[in-house]
């Protein structure tokens, strides 16, 4: 079986690999030899029994299919060595191997420690389906609960409502929702909870002050050598302004950058704009939403102002989040059930030590049991996905985890995956 050259690189490394390549060109395939190369190898020390292989995929269709590739490469193995032990042993196994969702694996997790997490042995997984009906009747319950109360939070709520969707709830609802969703796809869902708490006791939105630090020099970096390179004069002068914004600059700095940024956007010379601004149109538009968002000499600040009209709302929008994961909690374990994030969340408790967050005691039982760890499509994780498998791998000489993903391909953003993460590891 032909390889490139860059394939059979990726197959022999050592240690941690990651594999990013564009559709059709293979990484499945590359995943798939990786393996074999390892479990065929004749060099004892360089040889793994395919029980010690972690495989984690998206789909079960996915682990299916690496399944099926692994028994064919090995059936014509066994026929062309027939007397080879090794082989009729990695043959007989291959089909009780740890190929899977990462779900799936999760929930055998959850089911050997199920006693740690106090949970009910008898325990069943939700389908999505079922799930969100239990979430709608989990977020019903705090709703008749907050208006029935008739007391601060209840007009806290009322305000909340009226301000932000025009006195109907429903987006609100999802909101609470898809705030819920999302702590559910992190490491530590109470951590950020308590973060978010912190900065909503501050008076002054100390952290929106950063972003927009952030924001401004990351506007500098991506577009400072585009402008340079655009012989004009409105290009030419913009990079200029550009290149005087420093990193320990000031927001009132910043804000008189961006306002000169704007200014020269309006001369144009006569036969030029319709030519060349279609090519800089994005520059301007940031710049322009940025200097809104600063304080200018003037002494208006625009952020302060947004802060104490939506703090009070953000504190709302918290405080019924945190209500409803508790109440879906409760309205969950009385059914015996659980959903897809709890497999997750379950197994990050059981693999991380509370105090630390460093892979504990069933971790290093875990990292024991596998050699290798392979996943597909890396770049649709999200944080507490990676967290699970960063806490199953191996770290330093014994690294051991082949990651493959093509940052194009994420099609589960709309599940909050996080393409960021598998960015993080080029």
């Amino acid at each position: 079986m032909m390889l490139t050259p860059s394939q059979a690189e990726a197959i022999r490394a050592e240690g941690n690999v990651l594999v990013m390549a564009g559709a059709g060109t293979g990484k499945t395939r590359t995943l798939v030899e990786r393996c074999l190369y390892r479990l065929l190898n004749p060099e004892p020390r360089r040889r793994v029994s395919i029980d010690r292989v972690l495989i984690v995929t998206f789909t079960e269709a996915a682990a299916t299919e690496i399944r099926h590739r692994i028994r064919e490469r090995l059936e014509e193995e066994c026929r062309a060595d027939r007397g080879n032990s090794h082989l009729a042993e990695q043959l007989a196994l291959v089909d009780t191997t740890a190929i899977s969702t990462l779900h799936s694996f999760c929930w055998r997790l959850i089911r050997q420690h199920f006693f740690e997490l106090d949970l009910d042995p008898r325990a069943t997984v939700l389908t999505a389906e079922q799930s969100s009906l239990l979430a709608e009747r989990a977020l019903d319950a705090i709703w008749e609960e907050c208006y029935g109360a008739r007391d601060a939070r209840t007009r806290a709520l009322e305000q909340f409502v009226q301000d932000q969707a025009r006195g109907r709830d429903d987006s609100i609802r999802d909101l609470v929702l898809r705030l819920h969703e999302y702590t559910q796809t992190l490491k530590n869902p109470a951590g950020w909870l308590d973060v978010q708490h912190r900065r909503l006791a501050q008076s002054s939105p100390g952290h929106w002050k950063g972003w927009l630090l952030d924001a401004v020099q990351t506007l500098r970096s991506r577009w400072l050598p585009l402008l340079a390179a655009i012989d004009h004069p409105v290009c030419v002068a913009s990079a200029r302004i550009l290149e005087s914004i420093h990193g320990n600059a000031k927001v009132v700095e910043m804000a008189t950058a961006l306002d000169a940024i704007l200014e020269a956007d309006k001369d144009w010379p006569r036969g030029t704009k319709t030519r060349v601004r279609p090519r800089v149109e994005r520059f301007f538009d940031d710049a322009g939403f940025l200097a809104s968002l600063a304080t200018g000499e003037s002494g208006h600040d625009p952020l302060e102002e947004d802060w104490a009209w939506s703090r009070p709302h953000l504190f709302t929008l918290l405080e019924l989040t945190e209500r409803f994961a508790a109440r879906f909690e409760a309205a969950k374990r009385d059914a015996g059930a659980l959903d897809f994030h709890d497999l997750e969340q379950g197994a990050l408790r059981l693999l991380l030590d509370r105090n630390t967050g460093t892979p504990g005691t069933v971790a290093q039982h875990w990292i024991e049991q596998f050699d290798l760890v392979f996943v597909d499509e890396y770049q649709d994780i999200n944080e507490a996905q990676d967290a699970i498998l960063a806490a199953l791998s191996r770290s330093g000489d014994q690294a051991n985890r082949f990651l493959v993903g093509d940052l194009k391909q994420s099609i589960y953003r709309f599940r909050l995956a996080n393409p960021g993460i598998f960015r993080g590891y080029l």
